[in-house]
Order: structure tokens, then sequence, then C-alpha cells
């Protein structure tokens, strides 16, 4: 996985809710969501993956984040996706933001991050090439056999199912709605 989880969610909370962030969380960490938008764009990290290694997948998880798009890359591909929960990043910025607003930072608006499943023996290699372009990403899991997405974490599988709708878009409709 590239960059982050929640980028363009991230953003586009900083950007829409300002006001009501600025006091809780400062005016450093909202200008620095606000500026996600500016990496949206996966077509870098797809170029040097495609250039670099056998890739079997990409996908750039919009609505419903990382669960969603981890949930179609294994549906599509009919497999089952296990996820180290902790190697997932998620930048400083989105932390705050998502826990301030009670939101999970892996089912908001992801765009900006780029799923990719490379042959296996290779993703070392893809991490290394990509740091070496900029591009910061790291390995969060396997592809097995099965159906489905799990996430481990403190030892324990646990089922992730994507979101029925995108976080972003409920506190945005029930903030903005009470103004």
């Amino acid at each position: 996985m590239t960059k982050g989880a929640g980028l363009e969610g991230t953003a586009v909370l900083a950007s829409e809710l300002e006001d009501n962030l600025v006091p809780s969380l400062g005016k450093e960490i909202v200008e620095r969501a606000k500026r996600m938008m500016y990496e949206i764009s996966v077509v870098k990290d797809a170029m040097v993956l495609m250039d670099s290694c056998e890739v079997h997948a990409l996908h750039d998880p919009t609505e419903g984040g990382i669960s969603s798009g981890l949930w179609e890359i294994a549906v599509s591909s009919n497999v089952s996706i296990e996820i180290d929960a902790s190697s997932i990043p998620i930048r400083e910025e989105t932390r705050r933001i998502c826990s301030h607003l009670g939101l999970n930072p892996l089912n908001i608006l992801s765009s900006g991050a780029l799923l990719a499943a490379v042959k296996g023996e290779e993703a070392e290699k893809a991490v290394k090439t990509l740091e070496k372009e900029g591009i910061s990403s790291a390995i969060i899991g396997n592809v097995k056999k099965g159906r489905g997405v799990w996430v481990i974490r403190d030892k324990e599988r646990i089922a992730l199912n994507p979101p029925p709708r995108d976080e972003v878009y409920e506190v945005l409709e029930s903030l903005l709605s009470s103004r």
C-alpha cells in the first residue's frame, strides 16, 4: 500500500470542517491535512510498480476507503486477503481528525493510496523502489486461498467488511445539516 489510508477523506474533512477542527486540533494539523488533496494521484505509484515487479492487481481505493478497496480486490480476484493492522500506514493528521470525529481511518475516502498485489518475493523490492522514487509504502498483508478480508490485530483474526457507506459522507451530512 502506498502513502496512507484516508488521504482524500482527511483533506475533504479538513477543508469542509476547518472551523470545527482548528480549536481542538490546531491550525498546523488542519493545514497539513488540507494539503493532502495534492497527493491523490496514483499514476506515478502504479507506473513505478509496473516497471519494477510482477503486479497481479492494482486498486485506487476511493469510497469506503481501504476496507472497501481490499474487499473489492478479494472478491474480484476470488481470494482471501490477510492484513496486519499495525502495518497499515495512517498519517498523524488522519489519525487525529478521525479520532476527533469518531471515524475509522480505514473507512474514509482513500484516493491517493494505491493497493497493489505483487508477487510475494518481490514485495520488499517494490517498497524499496517506491521509496527511491519518493513514494512511501508498506507491505500490509498477504493473499491466500479462500474468500474475504481478514485483519490481524493483537493476534486476533477479525473479518474486515466494507462499510455500508463512506464515513466521510456520514459526518458531513450530520455536521453540515445542523448548520
